[in-house]
């Protein structure tokens, strides 16, 4: 095992994401990154008859190139169409389609990276697919809301590649698609012919057989997602490894029985493998699964022992230069820590392979993989938020054979389905795998005990780091076998989760200011309840805060009941997001001003209470309510939108009324004459600004002056992201879910 660290690949794949990553932190420029790289390439060339010195020399390069292919293939770019955000331009570039959205690729003036470009608008029809066109558009940037639990879309684009998107004006065709663009065209419109052809002899279990074969997932298929994530089977209806070598192996197989053409069954291998990548739109989980395949196979044909390791190694680094956005991709994530799993600990499942007893043997086996492929992907699965189900062992071993009997005879049905007294056979055959496929599947669910974690939920994070410790000890035991190494492998698990206990499981009580752009959304949690001050507005890109954010937060802290919501005044930006928790919570309370119409104390639980100040101004911002929440040793006043009357009226109720540790600055930001006054009153030590992009200029600058003159420390949702304040024994702390570095 130790031997998997001696790869030179494995230290030139660790450098190169070193160097990745160091970039997208430090933002090098280009001339720096350029003679980094000369300066390291000219000391491997001195250092070539020096072993050590070269070797080091070597991983100082690869460090350069990672940094360099970040800095050409996101930072660039990203520069290079952000400059024009705002703007109205003219650009040209072939259009492209993915899971129902339209991109334009290839754009002149870009580099050599060139990015993809999202289209917003314009009435484009699939079969243009690979068109080059010349769009006229306003070029936009990703709005970017920082929140526990939900997707910052500047990040989740910007990692794809997609650093703007652009809304058309107007669009015109300038030529058919040329070179690879034909090629795909054409591949797309044969994909769709065959597909077409087979939909009407499968019936109802065409959805299984075209997201088993080329990974098109239709709608039928996405209702019944969640039965195959909770029985661990999903990943056979993502294109990888399990179909390239099946095909390669049919196509081998035949060939090679072919005798005047035997001597050439690799190249036909290859050929095919390759178009069927080209019908799974090449997947970055395919293309690892071709690349790994087709290395493999190029050294067994040149007669040489080709390691594993290095052809996946190899592999990587191959798509991480062609394509790095790889490197972010959950599909091309999963699908290499799988195979890793496998290849580092394939040659001790031997030692479960039971050579007298078949079925015992692969019942052993089949455990020792499912395990080690767990021990490598777990991490990833935790990070990514997506889920565990303890049922995947019997689906591997149950169901899993069903799905290869069918993926088979979809090769079969690709290759033989054209001859007609074959065809009906086929369908049958294809059929019957299928129903029993998901007959098993919902009957080891419906019958079968289980635990299912789904990791976008915090607690479930905890356990699920918990368990891979344990795997992870439990493999070390049985490859070392040495006592001692378990006694202190427990003693570690033990330790990390006692303090993963601390880390990761949510405090009892917090008061959380969200990042919801141009608006207010901010939330009282004590264990699993919760309750709102204000419910956010639409965010431009997200929709609906409620939906978007709170509801995503909901369910991220596991939270099984919210009993208020109260509202400081009843604009758009503050109440919107009210009506999808109405839904999701029918018995939720919505209290406004018409129901405190004088001074009221209004008690959360036995640690949280509400003071409500009612506000009687001319403007319709300052007919309004003004919260102080009180916690263990921490006040918070929230000004919701008043002004300067409103804020003369607030401070008529006294300083002793007013005091607190917090004050959420009244709307967004904007500057009032007696801000300082209030400030002054309220005696706070953090001030916090909610707001997003506007054409208000908040927060007024005038404002932040104010703050900084007055020494007083404040976070802005826009810069900072969401803001949570929680009571510690005698005190407070204050943390920010901070906006990505994008």
């Amino acid at each position: 095992m130790t031997s998997f660290f001696r790869y030179p690949a494995f230290w030139v794949v660790v450098a190169a994401l070193a160097g990745f990553f160091l970039q997208s932190y430090f933002s090098f420029s280009l001339l720096w990154l350029f003679l980094f790289l000369f300066l390291s390439l000219f000391l491997a060339v001195l250092s070539f008859s020096r072993s050590r010195i070269f070797f080091w020399s070597i991983i100082v390069v690869w460090l350069a190139v990672g940094a360099t292919v970040h800095a050409l293939s996101f930072d660039l770019p990203r520069e290079m169409v952000l400059r024009e955000e705002g703007k109205t331009i003219t650009i040209q570039g072939n259009l492209i389609e993915k899971n129902n959205r339209y991109f334009i690729t290839r754009t002149s003036n870009l580099s050599f990276y060139s990015p993809s470009l999202l289209l917003r608008g314009g009435d484009f029809k699939p079969e243009e697919w690979g068109y080059r066109v010349r769009i006229r558009a306003v070029v936009r940037s990703f709005n970017s809301c920082s929140n526990p639990g939900v997707m910052d879309f500047r990040l989740f684009w910007g990692r794809k590649r997609v650093p703007a998107y652009l809304e058309v004006e107007s669009w015109e065709v300038v030529s058919p698609p040329r070179g690879w663009f034909s090629l795909m065209h054409q591949v797309e419109g044969k994909k769709g012919e065959f597909l077409s052809s087979w939909k009407e002899e499968l019936q109802d279990e065409y959805p299984w057989f075209s997201a088993l074969l080329v990974g098109v997932k239709e709608e039928e298929f996405e209702e019944r997602r969640d039965l195959l994530q909770e029985v661990g089977i999903y990943h056979a209806f993502c294109v990888s490894g399990l179909h390239l070598a099946l095909l390669g192996g049919i196509i081998w197989f035949f060939l090679n029985r072919i005798t005047f053409i035997k001597r050439f069954s690799w190249i036909g291998a290859l050929f095919f493998t390759f178009w069927y990548l080209l019908f799974c739109s090449i997947s970055p989980s395919s293309f690892r699964a071709w690349l790994f395949f087709s290395l493999g196979l190029w050294g067994k044909i040149k007669g040489r022992h080709t390691l594993p390791v290095s052809s996946l190694l190899t592999a990587f680094l191959i798509m991480f230069l062609l394509q790095p956005e790889v490197v972010y991709d959950a599909g091309a994530q999963l699908s290499f820590a799988s195979t890793a799993g496998i290849l580092f600990l394939m040659d001790y499942g031997e030692n479960f392979r039971n050579k007298k007893h078949f079925l015992l043997g692969y019942l052993g086996r089949g455990v020792f993989l499912t395990f080690s492929v767990y021990v490598f992907n777990l991490p990833f699965l935790i990070f990514r938020g997506f889920s565990f189900s303890s049922l995947s062992l019997l689906g591997n071993l149950l169901v899993l054979p069903l799905l290869e009997a069918a993926l088979f005879l979809s090769f079969l049905s690709a290759f033989l389905g054209g001859i007609v007294f074959l065809r009906p056979l086929l369908a049958f055959l294809l059929r019957s795998a299928l129903r029993a496929s998901l007959f098993v599947s919902a009957f080891l669910e419906e019958h079968v005990p289980h635990f299912f974690w789904d990791f976008s939920q915090i607690r479930n994070q905890l356990w699920g780091w918990v368990f891979w410790l344990s795997l992870l000890g439990f493999f070390i035991f049985l490859i070392r076998r040495e006592r001692k190494k378990l006694i202190w492998g427990a003693v570690l698990v033990g330790v990390l989760l006692v303090g993963g206990l601390y880390l990761f499981l949510p405090p009892p009580l917090e008061f959380w200011v969200f990042d919801v752009g141009q608006g207010l959304a901010t939330g009282i949690v004590e264990e699993r309840t919760m309750s709102f001050i204000d419910a956010g507005g639409i965010i431009r890109g997200y929709g609906n805060t409620g939906k978007a954010v709170l509801e995503k937060f909901i369910h991220y802290r596991d939270i099984e009941k919210v009993d208020y919501v109260f509202l400081t005044h009843l604009h758009q930006d503050h109440s919107a997001g009210i009506e999808p928790l109405s839904s999701s919570f029918p018995e939720l309370a919505v209290l406004s001003l018409p129901y405190f119409p004088n001074f009221s104390c209004f008690p959360l639980s036995s640690r949280a209470q509400l003071e409500i100040f009612p506000i009687q101004g001319k403007k319709e911002n300052e007919q309004a309510l003004v919260f102080r929440l009180t916690l263990p040793h921490l006040r918070i006043l929230i000004c919701g939108d008043v002004e300067e009357e409103g804020i003369r009226y607030l401070m008529g109720w006294g300083e002793e009324n007013l005091k607190a540790e917090v004050v959420i600055l009244p709307h967004h930001g904007k500057y009032v004459s007696n801000m300082a006054e209030l400030l002054s009153l309220c005696d706070c030590e953090v001030a916090v600004i909610s707001c997003g992009e506007n054409s208000y200029g908040h927060p007024s600058p005038e404002t932040i002056k104010l703050l900084a003159d007055l020494n007083l420390p404040y976070f802005i949702t826009q810069e900072d992201g969401a803001i949570c304040f929680r009571p510690t024994g005698k005190s407070w702390e204050v943390k920010r879910f901070g906006k990505g570095r994008i």
